[in-house]
């Protein structure tokens, strides 16, 4: 669950919006033993964010674009963790749960990658797996010809 709480700023022009990757959604993996990237974007250039998970804390400003990039010290495997992130001048707070650290795997290819484990009789490894600490985001397709800022996609567990 993401929540996003705003406090009533003193002048109505400070309000703005701040929003994070979309690889920093609940039921998250970060990779352990690693710093950790926490970015997003302000609709105002040069805010001051933090960032908290776990015990680890990191601060940063926003760019003049409102892109932002801090990075938090590396943390073992585990969790769930909740990763919050506040803008330190227009109160605005964003609460990402279920955050864990862990082992993260790319995988790409062709049309195989869209076979399931269920189709492909590992029904033993299948009923010894621990569900709750598998998760997987699947990114959309997209061709593009420039590099991309951010990715369409949601983390689910397995």
């Amino acid at each position: 669950m993401v929540t996003t709480a705003i406090s009533a700023p003193a002048a109505p022009e400070i309000l703005f919006k701040m929003r994070l990757s979309p690889l920093l959604t609940p039921h998250a993996v970060v990779q352990r033993h690693q710093s950790i990237p926490v970015w997003g974007w302000t609709d105002r250039p040069r805010t001051r964010i933090k960032a908290v998970l776990g015990p680890n804390k990191a601060e940063g400003i926003s760019g003049d674009d409102g892109r932002f990039l801090l990075r938090l010290p590396e943390l073992p495997a585990g969790g769930p963790h909740l990763l919050t992130v506040e803008s330190l001048d227009g109160g605005e707070r964003i609460e990402v749960q279920d955050i864990l650290i862990g082992e993260v795997w790319l995988a790409s290819g062709q049309s195989n990658m869209v076979w399931s484990m269920e189709s492909s009789g590992y029904t033993a490894e299948i009923a010894a797996a621990k569900p709750n600490q598998i998760r997987m985001i699947k990114v959309a397709n997209r061709a593009d010809l420039a590099p991309q800022s951010t990715v369409k996609g949601e983390w689910q567990v397995a």
